[in-house]
C-alpha cells in the first residue's frame, strides 16, 4: 500500500441490497465509537458532508500510517463543513483501550460483523487474500521499527471477547477497504472499493472531491 499516488477512479459497488452509485441515497449506519457514543451517518443529514472510510482497522500498519496523516488533515475537512468517519473491523473494547493513547479528531467506529461493510457492497476476498495480507503487513511492520507494536495490537483484538470469531477473522476474511463521500442530502458522491492492501486515495484527492460538493 503506497502513499502518495493519485487513485481518481469513481466506480459502482455492488452491494447486498442493490448497488451503491453515485447520486443514490446512502445506505445508513450505526455503529459504536471508540469515543462511547453511538454514531448514525443519518445525523449527519442536513449539516455535513462525510468522508468514510472502511479500513482495516487500526491493527493494520499501512492503516495507522494513513489515519496519522488524516488526522493532521482533519482541519482541513472540518473547515470545509465535512466529518471523517473511520469504520475498522475491530472489537469495541480492545479498541478503546488503543485509542485512549492514540487519540484521533474524528471517530473511529467499531463494526466487528463487518455488516457496515456489507451494506456498502465492499466483499470479503477470502482465506487466501487474508494470508497474504497478514505476511505482508507483519513484513512491513517489522522492517520499519513497528512490528513489536503491530504484534501486540493484534494479539489485543484476537485475545478478547469472541476469540474464536476474532480468530477466524484474523486467518480467514479479507475484507475490501471502501473510501466514500457522502454529501448533506445523504446521496453518495464518491465511491471506491480497493483490495485491502491497494493505495489509499490520497488526502489531497479527498479534499478535492470535498471542495467540488462545496
Amino acid at each position: 500500500m503506497r502513499m502518495g499516488e493519485v487513485r481518481g477512479q469513481i466506480v459502482e459497488v455492488k452491494s447486498t441490497d442493490g448497488v451503491v452509485t453515485i447520486g443514490d441515497p446512502a445506505p445508513d449506519l450505526e455503529l459504536e465509537s471508540v469515543r462511547g457514543s453511538i454514531v448514525r451517518l443519518s445525523e449527519y443529514h442536513g449539516t455535513h458532508t462525510v468522508v468514510l472510510w472502511f479500513s482495516r482497522g487500526y491493527n493494520c500498519p499501512f492503516c495507522r500510517r494513513y489515519m496519522a496523516q488524516l488526522d493532521q488533515a482533519y482541519d482541513k475537512f472540518h473547515a470545509l463543513n465535512t466529518e471523517v468517519l473511520e469504520i475498522g473491523p475491530n472489537v469495541l473494547k480492545p479498541a478503546r483501550i488503543y485509542f485512549q493513547h492514540q487519540p484521533l479528531k474524528f471517530h473511529f467506529l467499531c463494526d466487528p460483523t463487518k455488516a457496515a461493510y456489507t451494506r456498502f457492497g465492499l466483499r470479503d476476498l477470502g482465506p487466501l487474500e487474508a494470508n497474504v495480507n497478514t505476511i505482508r503487513s507483519f513484513a512491513y511492520a517489522y522492517t520499519h521499527g513497528d512490528g513489536l507494536n503491530t504484534t501486540r495490537i493484534v494479539a489485543g483484538d484476537v485475545f478478547t471477547e469472541g476469540f474464536a470469531g476474532r480468530m477466524v477473522h484474523h486467518a480467514f476474511t479479507a475484507m475490501q477497504q471502501g473510501m466514500f463521500i457522502v454529501d448533506r442530502d445523504g446521496l453518495v458522491r464518491y465511491a471506491h472499493a480497493f483490495k485491502p492492501l491497494d493505495t489509499i486515495p490520497p488526502i489531497e484527492e479527498m479534499l478535492r472531491e470535498v471542495e467540488r460538493l462545496s
